[in-house]
C-alpha cells in the first residue's frame, strides 16, 4: 500500500485519504487529503492524480524544484494504484 520514490518522497493510502511527506526517511511534514473515489473513477488517475499534484504544489511550490513535478506525479499515481 505504500509508493516511494527513492529517499524523497513517500506517500501512501489510509482510510480514503492520501498522505504524502517529502522525505522518505524522516517522514515529517505530512500532507494529507481526502481522496474523491468518484471523482478517481469518472476522471481517471492521471487527471486525478495531476490535481492532486497541482494542490500538493499550491501547498509546497519549492518541492517542484527539489523533486520535480513528474516525480511528485508518479509517486501519486503509484499510490492511488494501491485502491484498485
Amino acid at each position: 500500500m505504500h509508493a516511494a520514490l527513492g529517499d524523497v518522497l513517500f506517500a501512501f493510502v489510509e482510510k480514503d485519504h492520501l498522505w504524502l511527506s517529502p522525505t522518505y526517511h524522516l517522514q515529517k511534514a505530512w500532507w494529507s487529503v481526502a481522496l474523491d473515489r468518484k471523482r478517481l473513477l469518472h476522471q481517471g488517475a492521471l487527471e486525478y492524480g495531476q490535481a492532486l499534484c497541482a494542490a500538493y504544489l499550491q501547498a509546497h511550490p519549492q518541492e517542484a524544484h527539489r523533486v520535480g513535478q513528474g516525480q511528485i506525479l508518479s509517486v501519486l499515481l503509484r499510490a492511488l494504484d494501491t485502491l484498485g
